[in-house]
């Protein structure tokens, strides 16, 4: 039994690199045995511990990870995670400068999370992280990007989904995960933009089942499915469906998005594209895709009323004459006014994929490609 443990490791004077407050551990009918010459652990009865106040900087020092208070109990197998937080170590100007390129600055905050059914056998003895489920209760993400910054000089390529699972540094399996009352924002600002543009999905839920990277299990289970709900733009009920086989590199995705008012994704057309929607209706998208390591196939369908945009300044967001003119043309000749239900014309999805790129921007590259190819007809 060890009560009120307090420890800090530094590595530096000005900041701890790690740091736990007022922790208790209470381990009953601990038996050793010889293993390879050293005397390691064989079982543990019981365990139980709560940790408070965790503290700890990423090697690079990019980010803070931290929680309030952290609770196990060997009997029930739950683990309980009580306000997560990952949080950049810097704000964003002196973030951005200290890492010189372009990249993600990401903000991760949760309310709780719970690990139940977890098998402290496999945890300790094989290094195996086994579990029945895991709840993550309003985490809210916040991923923002500052293109005034300079590419990367040497940008790899970046890993497929099935390709990051596999990446864990442990064996994993969680036979249930599921992600309630969440949210995404997603912001840039462009070079020549005076504000950033926004995408954003709230009231998240995710769902997906038979999560793992043993090689056993990835051949039982095929893949993984995630169903997805969630409010787009806080406005639209929009449904994602993902399969990833686990043992393939190709997934595909489907998705259907409620009637919705094109005009709200103003917010991300101007300062990023310079394109402006002046009016229009959405009655329904849906979207159906496969992609492999290198291309993407599939097709879209945009049902919509009225649509006129216009091109503006990124700045300002006006319309001075040239772009005047070339919103007339795009309305005349590039852009169909309506894609009517009696009458649906689709869109072809078809994206060669920029491997340096993440999968997130190959995601939407493929689905931009079908809608425009539906709009545009």
């Amino acid at each position: 039994m060890i009560n009120g443990l307090s420890l800090r490791y530094f590595e530096a004077e000005e900041m701890a690199r790690f740091s736990i407050e007022n922790s208790n551990f209470i381990l009953n009918d601990i038996s050793f045995s010889p293993e390879d010459g050293e005397l390691g652990p064989e079982s543990v009865e019981k365990f139980r511990f709560d940790i408070e106040d965790i503290y700890f900087t990423t090697e690079n020092g990019l980010y803070i990870l931290s929680a309030e208070v952290v609770d196990f109990e060997s009997d029930s197998g739950s683990l309980v995670v009580h306000q997560f937080q990952l949080l950049p170590a810097y704000e964003e100007k002196e973030f951005f400068d200290y890492v010189g390129h372009r990249t993600d600055r990401i903000e991760l905050t949760t309310h709780e999370i719970t690990l139940t059914g977890l098998n402290m056998d496999h945890a300790i003895l094989s290094n195996q992280l086994i579990a029945e489920s895991l709840a993550i209760d309003e985490a809210d993400v916040v991923i923002f990007r500052d293109k005034n910054y300079p590419q990367q000089e040497s940008r790899g390529r970046k890993p497929l989904p099935q390709e990051m699972i596999n990446s864990l540094p442990i064996p994993v399996y969680i036979h249930d995960i599921a992600a309630t009352a969440s949210s995404i924002r997603y912001e840039e600002l462009h070079e020549d933009a005076s504000e950033r543009g926004a995408v954003y999905f709230t009231d998240l839920d995710v769902a997906m089942a038979d999560f793992t990277n043993i090689d056993s299990l990835m051949t039982q289970y095929g893949g993984l499915s995630i169903e997805t709900d969630t409010k787009f733009m806080n406005e639209s009920d929009l449904q994602v469906q993902f399969l990833i086989p686990y043992q393939e590199k190709l997934h595909n995705i489907k998705g259907d998005l409620a009637s919705t008012d094109p005009q709200i994704l103003n917010s991300v057309f101007e300062p990023l594209a310079g394109v402006r929607i002046e009016s229009g209706f959405v009655e329904s998208v849906r979207f159906e895709m496969q992609l492999n390591d290198t291309h993407a196939i599939g097709n879209a369908e945009v049902i919509y009323d009225d649509l006129h945009i216009a091109l503006v300044d990124r700045e300002t967001y006006e319309k001075n004459l040239i772009r005047r003119v070339g919103s007339f043309f795009i309305n005349t000749f590039a852009v169909e006014s309506a894609n009517q239900p009696e009458d649906p014309r689709p869109g072809t999805v078809d994206y060669e994929r920029e491997p340096e790129k993440s999968v997130f921007n190959y995601w939407w590259k493929s689905l931009q490609s079908g809608l425009m190819d539906s709009i545009g007809g």
